[in-house]
């Protein structure tokens, strides 16, 4: 898929056998996105950690979750999760590969997770400072910058906490 090129995508709930390819697709990512950031080295230890086959088991199987692929119907370019906590939707995590970002289907994984949502009174995330891209994307379709804030599991990792209230977007 050419860099931003439109392809038909069909967004689906994510299965064990899409790990290994979610896998792939988020080490691509995640290294093409914070390398510069953190090294290399410590993104490995962060995929390790974040999306090994054990951890990405766990988040598929999650109670009040969803997790969902983007799919070509040859290969998965974009991956979404996201968890209920109360009212709140925490959006996990929300990637696609480099040669299909600006084709929409970041938007279209967004829009499966509202949906799967759509009784909630927010949706929040937190997303690297410098990572311009995600929060421009984000932006865009309605989330506010909150504050900083640091990563859950990283104290060390600064972050932006964004925040969207769909009735506010709706009405």
């Amino acid at each position: 898929m050419p860099d931003g090129e439109s392809t038909p995508v069909f967004v689906r709930t994510a299965s064990k056998q899409d790990l290994e390819p979610v896998r792939t697709l988020l080490r691509q990512t995640f290294h093409d996105t914070y390398d510069g950031l953190f090294g290399a080295e410590r993104v490995e230890a962060l995929l390790a950690e974040w999306h090994s086959l054990e951890a990405l088991t766990r988040q598929l199987s999650a109670p009040r979750s969803e997790f969902v692929v983007a799919d070509t119907g040859s290969e998965i370019v974009g991956v979404a999760s996201a968890i209920q906590e109360g009212r709140a939707v925490k959006l996990q995590q929300l990637y696609v590969v480099p040669q299909a970002q600006g084709a929409g289907v970041g938007l279209s994984l967004l829009q499966e997770i509202f949906f799967c949502f759509d009784d909630a009174d927010t949706f929040w995330l937190e997303v690297h400072p410098e990572n311009r891209k995600a929060i421009d994307f984000y932006a865009r379709q309605g989330f506010a910058e909150k504050g900083p804030t640091s990563c859950r599991q990283h104290e060390d990792i600064p972050a932006i906490r964004m925040e969207l209230n769909p009735q506010e977007i709706a009405g």
